[in-house]
């Protein structure tokens, strides 16, 4: 009875946490487990180390600290650990697998390995031996609790991802050159740090996540990696005039950034390096910038940007749902606006397409439904589909003379849109292109030869005028009517369908067609397509050739912005 009343109390004091600091003086590598015993080993909280330790300790200290060797929780409970004291050499079990991959980590002399404590979340205080040199790849990635991280001056490099993860406050990089990819990812609570005095790369995913709030770059920093500060709590960002490099997402997600200052000198932006900054609501790209990609989406109080004076294309997703973005500058000799440069848009009121555009990609401005006109340069040759699709405050389009194809859904959902001209050259509608434009009047060109499937379908058409001595092919349903009962019907009676002369039997036998009420017209009397609404008046003279403010009764003579000349009666 005795016996077993002995045992009880030794395991109720096992079962209690060592108060106060343990320490273990070895003279033997690899015998760290014999000094402690494994009664002790999870009741032990803080710890000292001194002599030599391998694989097989670092492995026993894993487990102390909360994770096997299999790399499962334990009920270890040791926080505070230094091995100060302590010197790593080679040899032993290794302390680290990857079960995934069968690799395995192994001690190195004077180094701190790899994953030394990876996952180990009890730790909340780590100092380093003296002797330590380099920390290892994702050394500490993980501790969620480690809060302190004590390195001695002998110390020159700093692995990858290696604090990644943990409770650590604050940081000072100072002694150092260079800075590790991803070393303080995901620190929530990291709010102050100081980098090396010289560094010239912030590298990939260093700071994301951290709690930081300002950030002193060094003059010498060039280059800014992908994800760098994404997701940070950065307010404003000032790029030092040797900054050359944005990366992709470089403050993607810094929802408190509320200014960024880009030098003058940046080549190059990546994608995203801006997107989702809710509460930056100007930004300035300067005019050095010469590779840019969609860098300003989804930045929903953007209200006004500067893009480089020499850009020819603005990039895919530029300013994709910019909800609030009302000012923007267009380049002079701009060429293409890709994909949904300014899909969503949805404050843009206006955007002047530049003589020399050539293209403009699939839903490059969908959604934005404050733009009041749709004006397209005789340049311009391809457009997208839903490239204009819900537009719903333009009331003007004036087509290229350029474009061949209308793309599927092109100009679908435009509601204040009453009347289109389809310029010659023009051979084919694609399917829903003017679906529910509430179309009154429509041109169509003599070289159409097909029409989509619902390309009309929800217009208003009173009046049709076609051009095309033979009728185009129509898809399904091309033609469907509103007739304001909502409901839409392919009842046609009444539009009247305007046919060139001796072609009205054609049309009135041709799928698509038969069913409007089709009159014949004088084509060689009429112009099919007039540009002159689009052509702004430069300047207004009189006959004798002197410039005048104001219109005159008689003949004024106007020079307009499309550099062609006319005489007006003014009565």
């Amino acid at each position: 009875m005795k016996k077993n009343l002995l045992i009880l109390c030794c395991l109720a004091i096992f079962a209690k946490p060592l108060s106060g600091q343990t320490t273990v003086n070895l003279s033997e590598a690899g015998s760290l487990a014999s000094h402690i015993g494994d009664e002790s080993k999870y009741q032990i909280t803080s710890l000292k180390v001194t002599g030599p330790i391998n694989g097989t300790d670092i492995l026993f200290l894993r487990d102390m600290a909360g994770i096997d060797a299999d790399n499962a929780p334990t009920d270890g409970k040791l926080a505070v650990l230094d091995l100060s004291g302590a010197s790593i050499v080679a040899g032993g079990e290794a302390y680290y697998t990857n079960y995934l991959t069968n690799q395995e980590d192994n001690t190195i002399d004077n180094v701190f390995g790899d994953r030394f404590f990876y996952g180990c979340t009890g730790l909340t205080s780590v100092t380093v031996p003296t002797s330590v040199t380099a920390i290892g790849d994702s050394a500490f990635m993980n501790c969620t609790n480690l809060e302190s991280v004590t390195l001695p001056s002998t110390v020159t490099s700093i692995g990858k991802y290696a604090f990644s993860t943990t409770n650590m406050k604050s940081f000072d990089l100072s002694g150092f050159t260079s800075i590790s990819e991803g070393i303080f990812e995901d620190c929530t609570n990291l709010n102050s740090v100081i980098l090396p005095e010289n560094c010239e790369e912030i590298p990939d995913n260093a700071f994301a996540g951290t709690a930081l709030k300002q950030i002193d770059l060094p003059l010498t920093v060039a280059k800014i990696g992908e994800g760098a500060f994404s997701g940070s709590l950065l307010k404003k960002i000032h790029l030092p005039s040797a900054m050359r490099y944005l990366g992709d997402m470089a403050f993607w997600s810094c929802d408190s950034l509320l200014e960024a200052d880009l030098n003058e000198g940046l080549v190059h932006i990546g994608n995203m390096a801006f997107s989702s900054c809710d509460k930056l609501s100007k930004i300035y790209i300067p005019n050095s910038v010469t590779e840019l990609e969609g860098c300003c989406s989804t930045c929903e109080n953007l209200t006004e940007a500067h893009l480089p004076e020499s850009l020819d294309t603005i990039p895919s997703g530029m300013f994709d749902r910019c909800d609030n973005l009302q000012i923007v500058n267009v380049p002079e000799n701009l060429k293409y606006v890709d994909e949904m440069a300014f899909q969503n848009d949805s404050h843009l009121k206006s955007f002047t397409f530049p003589e020399g555009l050539k293209g403009i990609g699939r839903s490059g401005f969908s959604g934005c439904s404050s733009l009041g006109e749709i004006l397209l340069p005789n340049s311009v040759d391809t457009i997208g589909e839903s490239c204009f699709s819900w537009c719903s405050s333009a009331k003007r389009l004036v087509l290229s003379t350029g474009i061949k194809e209308i793309p599927n859904s092109a100009f679908s959902y435009c509601d204040s849109l009453s009347e289109i001209i389809i310029p010659e050259g023009v051979t084919t509608v694609g399917d829903r292109a003017f679906c529910y434009t509430p179309l009154v009047k429509l041109t169509l060109p003599s070289t159409l030869t097909s029409i989509g499937r619902w390309a009309f379908a929800g217009t208003k058409l009173v009046t049709l005028y076609n051009f095309a001595t033979t009728p185009a092919t129509c898809g399904k349903r091309a033609f469907l009517f509103d007739r304001g009962d909502d409901e839409i019907s392919d009842d046609n009676n009444g539009c009247t369908l305007f046919v060139p002369l001796g072609c009205k039997e054609t049309y009135q036998g041709a799928d698509g067609w038969s069913d409007f009420i089709i009159t014949e017209f004088d084509v060689t009397g009429l112009t099919q397509v007039s540009r002159e609404n689009m052509a702004k008046e430069v300047s207004r003279y009189n006959l004798n050739g002197v410039r005048v403010n104001n219109a005159g009764r008689g003949i004024n003579i106007v020079k307009l912005s499309d550099g062609s000349v006319r005489k007006i009666l003014v009565k």
